[in-house]
């Protein structure tokens, strides 16, 4: 199993954008990137999920439909979180982002079509509950050149 948090870090993207819907809030914080992989961390709340779960699981919100490109036509696969836990009523989740970020790339879209709830039925099977996003949501990251606000 590879290591969970790879010890090259090559840059840290701070990305700050939230997405809201009547029921959901979706924050990208940042994106950091690694010698062979890049990491997504995110911070969501929805009202569905369980108010205190002590862990991962019954309760835990589910995003899905993801998916992430760059403004050179690279795709990138997202993988399941390597890390959800509680953070003062949200929750935080950490995504793989495979291959590493191209380093000629000026922007990353990340988008996902939805936000639910993990449930388990009587007979043990998992699945998705609830979504709270209608439509898909989308991030827009500048990882190189102007930054918002005039900064590069």
């Amino acid at each position: 199993m590879p290591d969970l948090v790879p010890d090259t870090l090559t840059r840290v993207v701070a990305v700050a954008q939230t997405k809201s819907s009547l029921h959901a809030v979706v924050s990208v914080l940042s994106v950091e990137d690694y010698g062979d992989r890049s990491l997504i961390l995110l911070r969501l709340r929805s009202a569905s999920h369980s108010s205190q779960p002590t862990d991962v699981g019954p309760g835990s919100p589910r995003l899905f439909g993801l998916v992430a490109s760059d403004d050179l036509g690279r795709r990138y696969e997202v993988g399941a979180p390597i890390a959800l836990e509680r953070d003062d009523g949200f929750w935080r989740a950490t995504l793989t982002l495979t291959p590493s970020l191209d380093p000629s790339a000026r922007s990353l879209t990340i988008e996902f079509s939805g936000l639910g709830t993990w449930t388990v039925d009587d007979r043990g099977s998992s699945g998705v509950r609830d979504p709270e996003v209608s439509e898909p949501w989308k991030f827009e990251v500048v990882l190189a050149g102007e930054r918002p606000g005039g900064r590069t």
